[in-house]
């Protein structure tokens, strides 16, 4: 997609957050993400690919917190690629493959990257240690790739209907419905052989909290 440039700083931000947060910089002047590290360093990551020396660093870490006068140090720079990938297996003979070595997916406000990939391990893992302990035959793993992957498609397309990058593409973004967010994390429901009598005309559920969700498919609350 782009090549993207961020620098880690270390600030005394307590002000703004605790924990592990993310700030949108929609400035006119400054299209960043802000991202803290709850032990005193952030990442600005700019939304270009304009090379900055020392003094634009430090000038757009300031205009991102809006505080000149607070002291920062700059502890690295870096450049990476911005990717949004889904490989086409995540199962191959004895090979099991989850989170970035099977989906690169863009930063988003919906954080469907790390997501997607604890996700991933958690589905993988308890199958895993089915087969392993003789509780379940080999062919549950099989199971891992048909419901894995399609949720990294979905989210891979859920992206860029997002204002994150529908913005940010302008006519390159992908079409297509905005599921809500709630229905994106709590809806998504399996179709493949891990489950009983499963097939693919089950019929769509309106809430995903109801208790009315049926196997296979995505809630959309209203």
């Amino acid at each position: 997609m782009q090549n993207l440039h961020s620098v880690l700083f270390h600030a005394p931000l307590d002000r703004l957050a605790k924990g592990i947060v993310q700030f949108d910089i929609d400035q006119l002047a400054l299209k960043a993400l802000l991202v803290s590290y709850s032990d005193g360093r952030w990442a600005l990551m700019f939304r270009d690919d304009m090379e900055r020396d020392e003094t634009a660093l430090f000038s757009a870490i300031h205009q991102a917190i809006g505080d000149p006068s607070i002291p920062v140090e700059i502890i690295t720079t870096g450049k990476w690629e911005l990717t949004a990938l889904v490989a086409d297996t995540f199962h191959s003979g004895r090979v099991f493959l989850a989170g970035d070595a099977v989906h690169t997916l863009p930063p988003n406000s919906g954080g469907y990257g790390a997501n997607t990939g604890i996700h991933d391990v958690h589905n993988l893992a308890w199958k895993l240690a089915a087969v392993l302990n003789g509780r379940a035959s080999p062919g549950l793993l099989d199971t891992y790739d048909a419901e894995r992957r399609p949720v990294a498609l979905l989210r891979h397309d859920q992206i860029f209907v997002r204002v994150d990058y529908k913005v940010h593409l302008g006519t390159n973004a992908v079409a297509g419905e905005k599921i809500d967010d709630n229905a994106m994390e709590f809806g998504q429901i399996y179709i493949s052989r891990g489950f009983v009598d499963v097939n693919g005309d089950l019929s769509l559920r309106r809430n995903p909290m109801s208790g009315l969700v049926s196997l296979g498919h995505i809630c959309r609350i209203s």
